[in-house]
């Protein structure tokens, strides 16, 4: 745990079988703030309830802001109150802090961010076997959790893209523009999402581009 710090630098930690509601890694604020950090390259491995990592405003005096956490990896054991990342404003403002390319695995809450945090930017997420991958209820929150590309050719007129495991699982949570690299003119039809993968539709066996994101 650090309390009130700032531009300080926690990278390549491994921290084994948290639990009891504790945390691997702690960015808290006590009477001063905790600013311009960065957590990157660390692992923690829970042993049931509890959160892998964690940022939480505590004072009024003390915001939690403008830090960056990427690159970690936060694997559970499917335990019930377990949480890869939590963000918390208790009363001192957490706000602008940013999460990218992370990995989020066998959790029943990949990251939660909670009522009163402002502005958080989670980007590029990688979620294995998480049944809810962000709960949010912060303010101004800037999600993109997973982005895709692929290119390829038709076989006659039609093409199925696979989606990587852990995400894309409803096409409600991303979306795709695909296009014709062989002839532009030419246009692509998205089809119905199913089992993980869509189909494109086009002329002959035209060359493809797509890419997508979402959550």
């Amino acid at each position: 745990m650090q309390r009130s710090c700032t531009r300080n630098t926690f990278t390549g930690n491994t921290i084994d079988g948290v639990s009891n509601s504790t945390r691997g890694i702690l960015i808290e604020s006590a009477a001063n703030p905790s600013t311009d950090n960065t957590a990157t390259g660390n692992v923690v491995r829970l042993a049931g309830a509890g959160s892998c990592y964690a940022f939480i405003a505590n004072f009024s005096s003390g915001p939690v802001s403008d830090n960056v956490f990427t690159g970690n990896h936060c694997v559970g054991t499917g335990a019930a109150s377990e949480v890869g990342l939590t963000i918390t404003d208790a009363s001192g403002g957490a706000v602008g802090n940013m999460v990218a390319a992370s990995q989020f695995a066998n959790l029943p809450t990949g990251i939660t961010i909670g009522a009163g945090v402002t502005n958080t930017q989670i980007d590029a997420q990688q979620f294995d076997t998480v049944t809810t991958h962000i709960s949010d209820s912060g303010t101004g929150t800037a999600i993109q959790t997973l982005r895709f590309s692929s290119t390829g050719a038709l076989a006659s007129g039609t093409a199925t893209v696979t989606f990587p495991n852990g995400g894309f699982s409803s096409a409600a949570s991303y979306a795709c523009t695909a296009r014709d690299t062989t002839t532009p003119a030419n246009g692509l039809t998205q089809g119905t999402f199913a089992a993980g993968s869509l189909v494109l539709t086009g002329t002959g066996t035209d060359g493809y581009a797509i890419s997508c994101g979402g959550q």
